[in-house]
């Protein structure tokens, strides 16, 4: 995740809670207001390694905020994400970053929070409020997933051109577990392909495994065996193209596009 990502929740973060960071004692041994930040996955997705460095930027850059963050990892999983949450309000957090772990596990906490002041920025990870006085959160900042499934999609329909083939064959290895964000992506893909190449054939497999190359090679691995002719490999996030290219590379499958879909270090 880009630096100035995280840059601008603390700056979303600092204006909604401008009223009590001048009014509200310390919470921390140094004098400092503490503000919680509970991250989505740390190992499989190292970008948001960006919201660490983005945070102890601001801040060094932003002396007047007088903030100080706790990071937790959620790994991934919900009830870590909840626990995360808990433990940051019980440490004073006057304030909370949360890129959740899924579209409205979080939801409740926040209410409850958020009743007692404490103010919540989601990133990353659009929620899904079942009414509209559960969306209890400050702002959003993160990406419109679909269309990150349309930019791929275009690139995919000017390499298919290239072809001359009314019937090519993709592949998008989704990740279930990501929910909404998931079916976005993959649907943003298809239908773009499927706008300029009605008769193709596009593929959705999904990884339920860890979430990275490894996991994807040994899925993309099954799907290059039953699959004579594929033209087209995207995916969910760059970590599952990437295990799908090992996949191809580890076959000798060497004509085939690779479309990889935010980052991977």
């Amino acid at each position: 995740m880009k630096k100035i990502g995280s840059i601008m929740l603390i700056i979303f973060l600092l204006a909604s809670t401008a009223g009590w960071a001048q009014k509200t004692p310390a919470q921390t041994k140094d004098n400092k207001t503490l503000i919680g930040v509970s991250i989505m996955e740390l190992t499989a997705y190292t970008w948001f390694l960006g919201v660490i460095d983005g945070c102890k930027q601001w801040a060094s850059e932003h002396p007047e905020a007088n903030f100080t963050f706790q990071f937790e990892d959620s790994h991934s999983d919900v009830q870590t994400m909840l626990n995360n949450i808990e433990n940051l309000l019980a440490a004073g957090a006057k304030g909370i970053i949360l890129f959740p772990a899924d579209a409205s596990s979080a939801i409740p906490t926040m209410k409850q929070a958020v009743a007692k002041g404490i103010p919540f920025v989601i990133g990353d990870y659009k929620q899904q409020p079942a009414k509209p006085s559960d969306a209890v959160w400050a702002t959003f900042v993160g990406h419109d997933m679909r269309a990150l499934g349309v930019v791929a999609g275009k690139i995919a329909v000017d390499y298919l051109k290239t072809l001359n083939k009314p019937n090519p064959v993709c592949l998008f290895v989704s990740r279930p577990t990501s929910g909404q964000v998931s079916k976005d992506r993959f649907e943003g893909f298809r239908d773009t392909v499927l706008a300029s190449f009605p008769k193709a054939k596009v593929i959705e497999e999904g990884d339920v495994g860890a979430g990275n190359r490894a996991s994807s090679q040994d899925l993309v691995e099954n799907v290059l065996k039953r699959e004579p002719v594929i033209d087209v490999i995207s995916g969910h996030n760059d970590a599952e193209v990437v295990g799908a290219y090992n996949a191809a590379v580890s076959q000798k499958r060497t004509n085939i596009k690779f479309i990889g879909i935010a980052g991977d270090k």
